[in-house]
């Protein structure tokens, strides 16, 4: 049921005005995180992964944006797991696991997707620097794109998705105790 919420999800998106229109900010982790917090981490992590695998036939990019999201969402569980293990401070945790990620997906970005988007779909670095360089003239290079643009984008998806299941939350788990 939640990969399904997750999946549905996906296709509700919206681009942020200062950012290229090809970065959607989505709330399909919501389920996820969600599911991590009720039911367990390999429960969250099977929810990111069904959502990808179930997005995959309507991808537009080859599965390349799937296997992004599924790394970037894993990471996000994780990170939120051991945070939350350790201090057992859901705020606190949401907070450093949403710090790294922002941070975390410049070199998913860089190492993974660049790579990928290239080989798969023949979009190069370049391509994709143009585009960016038309809603941000201070992109000149990859460097000042993962810096201001791919960090700066997921910071705020992973607040506001971070802020949302934080107040979620406790009317779940009431519902759930009912």
């Amino acid at each position: 049921m939640f990969s399904t919420i997750s999946f549905i999800l996906m296709f509700i998106s919206t681009s942020l005005p200062m950012f290229p229109s090809f970065l959607k900010v989505d709330l399909s982790e919501i389920p996820a995180v969600i599911m991590l917090l009720t039911g367990g981490v390999y429960e969250a992590v099977f929810v990111s992964l069904i959502k990808n695998i179930l997005h995959f036939p309507f991808s537009l990019t080859a599965g390349v944006g799937e296997l992004i999201n599924f790394i970037i969402s894993f990471s996000f569980i994780i990170l939120i797991y051991f945070f939350n293990k350790k201090n057992k401070k859901l705020k606190i945790s949401l907070l450093f696991a949403t710090i790294i990620i922002g941070i975390l997906s410049a070199f998913i970005n860089y190492y993974i997707m660049f790579p990928l988007y290239s080989t798969l779909l023949g979009v190069n670095k370049q391509m994709i620097l143009s585009l960016a360089a038309s809603f941000n003239p201070f992109i000149s290079n990859l460097s000042l794109y993962l810096t201001l643009i791919i960090i700066p984008f997921n910071l705020i998806k992973f607040t506001i998705v971070s802020v949302l299941c934080y107040n979620l939350l406790p009317k779940i788990k009431g519902g759930l105790n009912k």
